[in-house]
C-alpha cells in the first residue's frame, strides 16, 4: 500500500458466520496499520444493510453466508457501493464461481486454505486497484475433479452432514491415546472400518491399548477394516521442499480410502489421527492450517467421519492464539479437556 506519509485508514467490514475463522480473520487485520474493521455480521442480507449504513471502503465476504449467500450479497453491494473492494475469503475453489465472483467486480479471491499467506496480499491488490487469486485454488480444484471424475461446480457444492469433522484436545499423552483407542474401537464393533494416523510411539501405544481391551488387532488389519498408518511416512508422500502440495495429498489420500472402501463395500469409513497436530507441535503452523483444510475437503468428498486429537498445553494455547483460532475454525465441532 502507498505510503503519503500519513495513514489514510480503510474501513473494513467483515462478513463470515464462522465465529473462530471470523476471530481469526479479525486478529490479521488488526495487525495492519491502514485496515480499520468498523462491523462484523455473518448474514448476507445483513452485509448489504450495513454497507448502505457505513458505506465501508472493502468487504471480505465468505460464500457460504445465511439469509443470502456471498455472490448475491456482493452483486447488490457493488450496485449500491460501487466504490467498495470486495475480497472473496472462501473455501470454494471452483472456477466457475471464481468467475461469477470476479464478473460481478470482485477484486480478490482468496481460499481459506491459504488464508494465513494470501489475504494480507489481496487485500493490498484490492486496494491498489488489481485483482488477486489464490494459487491453491486451481489445485485444489484441478485434484478435486479429478479424483471424482466429476464437474467441478458439482464437487465444490457438496455439504457437510452432521459432526463429520470434530477436533478433540487433550492436556496429556495418556487421554489422547485413550480416546483414540477408544474412537477405533468403537468403530470396529459397530462394523465400520478405521483409518488411523498417528506418530510411531502413539502408534505401537494404541495398539496395545486396543489389545488389552479385547479388540484383535491382528485380525482387523489382515481385513482391512484396521488400517494404521504412520504420520511421518504419510507426510512423505505429499510434502515436497517443506511445504504441502495439494495434488500430491489427494492422490495419496484417495488411494487410502478407496482401498478401504473396495476391501469393506457399504461399509462407512471413519479416521483419526494427528498429521495437523504433529505439524504444528514441530512448529510448522501454515502447514497444520492447510493440511487441516485439505483433510476437510476429503472429508465431504468421501462423506468421512474424522477426528483430530491434538495435544495441547495451556501455554501453548495461550501463546499461539491465532493458530489455535484458525484450525477450530475448520472443524464441525470443538471439545477442549484442557485446563
Amino acid at each position: 500500500m502507498p505510503d503519503d506519509g500519513c495513514i489514510s485508514l480503510t474501513r473494513v467490514l467483515l462478513v463470515e458466520d464462522h465465529q473462530p475463522f471470523r476471530k481469526f480473520i479479525r486478529a490479521t487485520l488488526t495487525k495492519q496499520k491502514r485496515l480499520q474493521v468498523i462491523a462484523e455480521t455473518g448474514d448476507g442480507l445483513e452485509a448489504v444493510s450495513k454497507c448502505l449504513e457505513l458505506q465501508p471502503g472493502l468487504v471480505l465476504m465468505d460464500i457460504g453466508l445465511p439469509g443470502l449467500n456471498g455472490i448475491e450479497a456482493a452483486r447488490r453491494i457493488r450496485a449500491f457501493v460501487p466504490t467498495c473492494k470486495i475480497v472473496f475469503l472462501t473455501q470454494e475453489a471452483s472456477p466457475e464461481i471464481m468467475h461469477e465472483a470476479f464478473k460481478l467486480g470482485a477484486s480478490s479471491y482468496v481460499v481459506k486454505t491459504h488464508a494465513s499467506d494470501d489475504l494480507v496480499p489481496a487485500i493490498t491488490a484490492a486496494l491498489e486497484g488489481r485483482q488477486f487469486v489464490s494459487d491453491a485454488g486451481a489445485l485444489r480444484e484441478k485434484a478435486r475433479a479429478a479424483a471424482q471424475g466429476m464437474a467441478a461446480s458439482t464437487a465444490s457444492t457438496q455439504l457437510r452432514t452432521g459432526d463429520s469433522h470434530v477436533a478433540h484436545f487433550h492436556a496429556d499423552d495418556a487421554a489422547l491415546l485413550d480416546e483414540f483407542a477408544g474412537f477405533i474401537e468403537g468403530a470396529l464393533a459397530a462394523g465400520r472400518a478405521v483409518i488411523s494416523i498417528a506418530t510411531r510411539p502413539h502408534r505401537a501405544a494404541i495398539q496395545r491399548l486396543l489389545q488389552t481391551r479385547g479388540v484383535d488387532v491382528a485380525a482387523s488389519m489382515v481385513a482391512g477394516r484396521f488400517v494404521p498408518l504412520d504420520v511421518d511416512e504419510t507426510l512423505a508422500k505429499f510434502m515436497v521442499n517443506g511445504r504441502l502440495d495439494p495434488d500430491r495429498f489427494f492422490a495419496a489420500a484417495e488411494e487410502v480410502v478407496k482401498s478401504v472402501k473396495a476391501l469393506n463395500p457399504g461399509v462407512r469409513v471413519l479416521a483419526c489421527g494427528e498429521i495437523s497436530p504433529s505439524l504444528w507441535a514441530r512448529g510448522d503452523r501454515a502447514a497444520a492450517i492447510q493440511m487441516e483444510h485439505l483433510w476437510d475437503q476429503l472429508v465431504r468428498i468421501h462423506d468421512l467421519e474424522t477426528l483430530c486429537g491434538y495435544m495441547l498445553a495451556a501455554s501453548q494455547h495461550k501463546t499461539d492464539a491465532e493458530t489455535y483460532d484458525a484450525i477450530c475454525a475448520v472443524h464441525s465441532s470443538i471439545l477442549s479437556f484442557c485446563h
